[in-house]
């Protein structure tokens, strides 16, 4: 608990001014529909605000990259599960925890606009935002831990991103979101596949930083991710066609 104790301690010192520097262009961004959100300032704010939050986690993992039999923690009593456990606390906390600050003290500013929330449910709007949050921090979490720098994450980020466009062209009926509407009990199922890939991102880094098997990862993704979309594609449906 100790080891874990101090890499959590390390990367918060590490990180602690550029995290409170992105929360408050996060905490613009969120209310830019306050501050002329149709500026082109504003849209550059808002694409640095975003590409630096994928960013962290980089800076985070690639510190000592699970890919590789040389790094520097490997020849020091650190086991993989106890780097694991605090690259996950630093993630969750940067990459999830953060932004649902930044967008809470904004909305107690009264600065937040409709487009934050896609229903009435505003008090509850913020919560809802938080698995999304996690899932996709885990996720990069995920392609960070099967590479070795920066310039490999983004490269297969980018091959990521093409492969999950090509196949919402190639399979259109229920992998687009806007089908998420026809769907019985979307709520039920929204739940289901944020707590199943949750479970599932979070096994399957543990074990890349437990293994260090790259291939044995990469596997388990692809199957997480079959099993996600056939679940997803065999749920009930209002219409059909």
């Amino acid at each position: 608990m100790n080891v874990i104790r101090a890499f959590v301690y390390r990367d918060l010192r590490r990180f602690a001014l550029l995290i409170l520097l992105w929360m408050v262009a996060a905490f613009i961004y969120f209310a830019h529909d306050f501050l002329d959100g149709a500026g082109m300032h504003m849209v550059f704010l808002g694409s640095l605000t975003w590409v630096m939050w994928v960013s962290f986690v980089s800076l985070i993992v690639h510190d000592a990259p699970p890919s590789g039999t040389s790094e520097f923690w490997m020849t020091r009593p650190v086991s993989g599960a106890q780097l694991f456990l605090s690259k996950f606390i630093v993630v969750v906390l940067f990459c999830a925890i953060a932004p649902i600050l930044s967008l809470s003290m904004a909305k107690i500013c009264g600065l937040v606009g409709n487009g934050w929330f896609q229903d009435t449910k505003n008090a509850q709007a913020i919560v809802l935002l938080f698995p999304r949050l996690l899932v996709i921090a885990l996720a990069l979490m995920l392609v960070a831990s099967l590479t070795r720098n920066t310039l490999q994450y983004i490269v297969s980020l980018f091959l990521t991103g093409f492969g999950v466009t090509l196949l919402s062209v190639l399979a259109p009926r229920q992998t687009a979101l806007s089908s998420m509407s026809r769907l019985q009990y979307s709520d039920l199922l929204k739940w289901l596949l944020a707590a199943m890939a949750t479970a599932g991102l979070v096994a399957i880094i543990y074990n890349q930083y437990k293994h260090r098997n790259r291939l044995a990862t990469i596997g388990l993704a692809i199957l997480l991710g079959l099993t996600l979309i056939g679940i997803w594609q065999s749920w009930p449906s209002n219409s059909r066609g």
